[in-house]
Formats: C-alpha cells, sequence, structure tokens
C-alpha cells in the first residue's frame, strides 16, 4: 500500500515538475520536493513512520531523488558546459572572437544561474544538503572552466580581449 502511495506522489512531483515551462524552474520544484519527501519519510526522526515503508518504495524514493538530483544539475548546469566545449573556430585568427563569445556567454549563463537561484530557492529548509549540492556544481563547472582557460591561455594575454 505505501509503495503505491510513494511512486503515485513520485510520478505526480514527476509531472508537475514538466508542466512548467523552464525546465531549469521545473527541475528546483522536482529536487525540492522528493528532498523534503524522502527526508520526512526515510530520515524522520519518527521511526515509527520508517518501519512502514517496504524496501521497494525506499529504492524507488531514493531512486527518484538521484534522478531529480541529476536533472536538476542537467537543467541547470548543462549550458554552462556546452558553452565551454570544443566547437568551430578553436583555432587562430577568427577564433578568437569565438574564444571571447564563448567567455561572455558562460558569463552571461552564470549570471542568470545565479538570478534563477535568488528567485527560486534551491533546498530552502536544508542548509547542508545546499551546501553539499553547490559544492557538487562547483566541482562539475570549474574544472571545465579551468581547461577552457588553459587551453586559450594565449588569447587571455592577447590585446582585443
Amino acid at each position: 500500500m505505501t509503495d503505491d502511495i510513494i511512486n503515485t506522489t513520485i510520478a505526480t512531483l514527476t509531472t508537475l515538475s514538466k508542466a512548467e515551462k523552464r525546465a531549469s524552474v521545473g527541475s528546483v520544484f522536482l529536487l525540492n520536493n522528493l528532498t523534503y519527501f524522502q527526508t520526512a519519510l526515510l530520515f524522520s526522526s519518527d521511526s515509527a513512520v520508517e518501519t512502514f515503508i517496504a524496501l521497494p518504495a525506499r529504492n524507488a524514493l531514493q531512486s527518484a531523488f538521484r534522478t531529480a538530483k541529476a536533472g536538476y544539475f542537467d537543467a541547470n548546469f548543462s549550458p554552462l558546459l556546452q558553452v565551454l566545449g570544443d566547437g568551430p573556430g578553436s583555432g587562430s585568427g577568427s577564433g578568437k572572437m569565438s574564444v571571447k563569445e564563448k567567455f561572455t556567454r558562460f558569463y552571461d549563463l552564470l549570471d542568470e544561474i545565479a538570478e534563477r537561484h535568488r528567485l527560486v530557492r534551491v533546498l530552502p529548509d536544508d542548509a547542508r544538503s545546499r551546501d553539499a549540492l553547490g559544492d557538487e556544481a562547483v566541482k562539475l563547472v570549474v574544472p571545465s572552466l579551468q581547461r577552457f582557460i588553459q587551453k586559450n591561455k594565449d588569447f587571455s594575454k592577447s590585446k582585443c580581449f
């Protein structure tokens, strides 16, 4: 019985998150709600609640949480990583303009993400989990930015930038 309730709740939350026009906002909605649901049921201080949840329901909830977290990273940080990726114009000459455009686009997207996170709070009631999520985001984005800067080191010293 609890399996059905948990699976229905997960499906409902997923459907509601997909109803949001902006996938990045929907991903925050889903992550926030599944985190709350998981914390309230699996990590509750009330052990009586935990005893009623069967192993398949626990596994489904934990799997949904991992999927929501991956979806959050994909929707919010993939555009940053795509901008820094290899593409046409990575060479010399007109490529320098492309590098400048990539830097500009990266920082524009970073500003958009910061603004979105000011408006749509991620894990507002769980500072520890929010900090851990922030650390994961840094570990995801910073190495790509460092590789991009290292790869284009000559350009960053250029007078046209």
